[in-house]
């Protein structure tokens, strides 16, 4: 057998580039995740040491505990705001996101199952067209008559209004990617049912959205993400610390405090606030990934 040639200089020169530009680029990723782990498990001490310690000498678990419980030991600390409401804002939250999720599928699945079947490609393309160009639009043109509205109609600090809010925002994106889910489904198999008597409403739920289910789950996990780490909207709706989001309760961690900030409460808070989106992400992954988009859809 043939020997390969050995590489030369200039091709082992491309991959140490390639090499060192993936490394900045990973150290770059994972820099502030690492940093947020480490320094949530770290005393005050050493978060405050110079050169700062990326490995605790005495690590501790006292800051997650004491988010978990809402019972600091420093009084001074109990008092803050963010740590007060922390675990209220953590349920208003997931309350937020399964509200958005349930409003925004309810009404995304039926007008993108229409789009995709129901309407000629050119109406297609120009309510596409038109729900990107509305979502396009920047934020703070649109919240200033999104508040009076709020207000005229008393619900601000409520949970109603940061749903149907949310939803409404997100719904432009939810029926995009639906609609391109749904267009990989074969007509063939919803002609089938059509023909078996099935109504277009009976084709959508038990056949369309179960051969479109990664489809659905990342639409899910996009809507999650995109409501779960939304600050804007929490803290424009919202003024009372008890109906806030977890967002805009980490943000009030240091409020009060013109020195020693706790920063390990405060990265503690954070990494709380990045495990859930990460972990449904870790759950989804397996659904979207893997399987293929249509498997099993003829067995």
């Amino acid at each position: 057998m043939a020997r390969r040639p050995a590489a030369s200089g200039g091709a082992w020169l491309r991959r140490g580039a390639l090499a060192g530009a993936t490394g900045l680029l990973v150290a770059w990723l994972a820099g502030p995740p690492l940093w947020l782990l480490v320094s949530s498990v770290s005393p005050e001490g050493e978060l405050l040491a110079r050169p700062p310690h990326w490995i605790p000498g005495r690590p501790t678990v006292e800051n997650l505990a004491s988010l978990v419980s809402g019972s600091p030991r420093e009084r001074r600390i109990a008092e803050l705001t963010g740590v007060k409401y922390f675990r209220q804002g953590l349920l208003t939250s997931g309350v937020i996101c399964a509200g958005v999720i349930v409003l925004s599928i309810g009404a995304a699945a039926p007008m993108a199952y229409s789009l995709a079947r129901l309407v000629s490609r050119r109406v297609r393309t120009w309510v596409l067209a038109s729900l990107l160009a509305f979502r396009m639009l920047p934020l703070t043109t649109v919240i200033i008559p999104i508040y009076v509205v709020a207000q005229a109609v008393g619900a601000l600090n409520t949970l109603t209004a940061l749903v149907v809010v949310y939803a409404g925002l997100l719904l432009p994106f939810a029926v995009w990617l639906l609609v391109t889910y749904f267009q990989t489904v074969p007509e063939e198999v919803e002609e089938a049912a059509r023909i078996d008597g099935c109504s277009w409403s009976q084709v959508l739920l038990r056949i369309t959205l179960p051969l479109a289910r990664p489809g659905l789950f990342a639409t899910v996990a996009f809507l999650f993400i995109s409501t779960w780490t939304d600050l804007f909207i929490g803290l424009v709706l919202t003024t009372e610390p008890a109906k806030q989001p977890l967002s805009v309760v980490v943000s009030l961690f240091a409020s009060g405090l013109a020195t020693d900030t706790p920063w390990g409460l405060v990265n503690a808070a954070g990494l709380i606030a990045t495990a859930v989106p990460l972990a449904l992400g870790l759950v989804f992954r397996r659904y979207i990934l893997t399987g293929g988009l249509l498997g099993g859809a003829f067995r």
